[in-house]
């Protein structure tokens, strides 16, 4: 009867093992990533011209974890929802992980520009 019980608690345990043994394996992954654009942000100017254009897309994949997008476009002309980074970056005086348009307003503007000389002809 106390064999059950105590079956089921072994079974939890090692779940709960098995669960935080994966979110080391994830924090480590992303300390090396963390790492690695460290190391390519110290020599920037002297790689980025050599990447090819899908080391480029890879390089700056690196320093997102998630793009949330609206399934449709929003009637002011918005899909973008949130940009979460790896890192964190400075926005408007804090240090911020994310930028979440939901929760500020944003201004877009459309500006036409001509040509004066064209018109004054």
């Amino acid at each position: 009867m106390i064999l059950k019980p105590l079956c089921r608690k072994i079974r939890q345990i090692r779940s709960e093992i098995a669960e935080i043994e994966s979110q080391i394996n994830a924090i480590v992954q992303q300390k090396i990533s963390g790492d690695n654009v460290y190391k390519y942000l110290l020599y920037f100017d002297r790689l980025y011209d050599k990447f090819t254009d899908k080391e480029k897309k890879e390089f700056l994949g690196s320093f997102i974890s998630c793009i949330e997008i609206y399934p449709d476009r929003l009637p002011d002309g918005r899909i973008l929802k949130s940009i979460h980074f790896n890192f964190p970056i400075f926005y408007k005086g804090k240090e911020i992980e994310s930028l979440c348009w939901d929760k500020e307003t944003t201004v877009e503007t459309v500006a036409l520009l001509k040509n004066i000389r064209k018109e004054m002809k």
